[in-house]
């Protein structure tokens, strides 16, 4: 199946290898790389959120017991993006507080302070 349009016999020869030269100047290849830093964490133009590391699905999963929980737990909806990415920065911050000493609220009603 072929796509796009029809322009013509192709000037190539299909038993002839041909190599081709490419060439990306430095400030392009700089300005590609500076891209891919911004879609490391989150890719804003497809709505995609980065993976949680290791780190931060352990102690969700120990504290909560899944994303879905902590995001509840904060208001937050998992099918919304922009509140998905809030409850992510929430989780960062309290990451860098060591995460000692937070109780979710299911724990706080429990009494289990």
């Amino acid at each position: 199946m072929v796509f796009g349009p029809e322009v013509g016999p192709s000037l190539f020869e299909p038993s002839v290898a041909y190599m081709i030269g490419v060439t990306w100047p430095e400030e392009e290849q700089e300005r590609f790389a500076a891209m891919k830093s911004l879609q490391s964490t989150t890719d804003r133009s497809l709505g995609k959120i980065a993976p949680l590391i290791q780190e931060e699905k352990a102690w969700i999963k120990e504290q909560w017991g899944n994303e879905f929980k902590f995001l509840r737990g904060h208001g937050l909806r998992i099918y919304k993006r922009d509140e998905r990415e809030e409850g992510r920065e929430i989780l960062k911050i309290l990451l860098q507080n060591g995460g000692s000493g937070y109780k979710p609220a299911r724990a706080r009603k429990e009494g289990n302070e």
